[in-house]
């Protein structure tokens, strides 16, 4: 299987702003994702050639992190709840994090970060904790700022995402991660 080269306009336009090579350079995926990259595919390509060769797992990572730091969170916000239960302290990470996306400031980062400690959900805590990276400094209030490592917001977002996914019976997960992948396609299709 091979995905198209990328060599016109992709309708996953808040995801051209990096190759999928780029985006996929650092990432842990399975060989068969590495032979559909070193064909330079477009989004749209990539994803679709993950999605048929039940590369899913690949397919939520990628788009994690393609996708803008924003809107991956918001991805993950309409996506954790999704056939599920949420506590009162799930609730508040996701609506941390959902302030976060409307608003990415530090205090919303900040807000993200206390909501993510509270939190026992761990996929919402993972989304809150993206939120809280989003806002540039990991350090402790009072400390020397530290930008958090290239990355963290796809991997707290991807995480979350499988999190969510693996509550399900293991039958029910491939059906879950494609419900999500139409959620994130949907949002990476959304002009700017």
């Amino acid at each position: 299987m091979t995905a198209t080269p990328n060599t016109e306009q992709d309708p996953l336009v808040r995801l051209a702003a990096r190759r999928p090579q780029a985006v996929c350079a650092t990432l842990d995926v399975e060989p068969a994702t590495r032979e559909l990259l070193a064909d330079d595919p477009a989004p749209t390509a990539l994803l679709s050639a993950l999605i048929q060769a039940e590369l899913l797992s690949d397919a939520l990572t990628y788009l994690a992190h393609a996708l803008p730091p924003a809107d991956a969170v918001a991805w993950a916000c309409a996506c954790v709840p999704l056939e599920r239960e949420l506590g009162a302290d799930a609730q508040a990470a996701l609506k941390a994090a959902e302030a976060w996306c409307m608003g990415p400031t530090e205090a919303h980062s900040r807000a993200a970060e206390a909501a993510a400690e509270a939190c026992s959900d761990m996929s919402a805590q993972l989304v809150a904790q993206a939120a809280f990276c989003g806002g540039g400094n990991i350090a402790p209030v009072g400390l020397e700022p530290v930008p958090p490592p290239p990355g963290l917001i796809g991997t707290a977002v991807s995480g979350a995402l499988m999190v969510a996914a693996a509550e399900a019976l293991p039958a029910e997960i491939p059906e879950r991660y494609r419900r999500f992948l139409s959620h994130g396609i949907l949002i990476a299709r959304t002009p700017m």
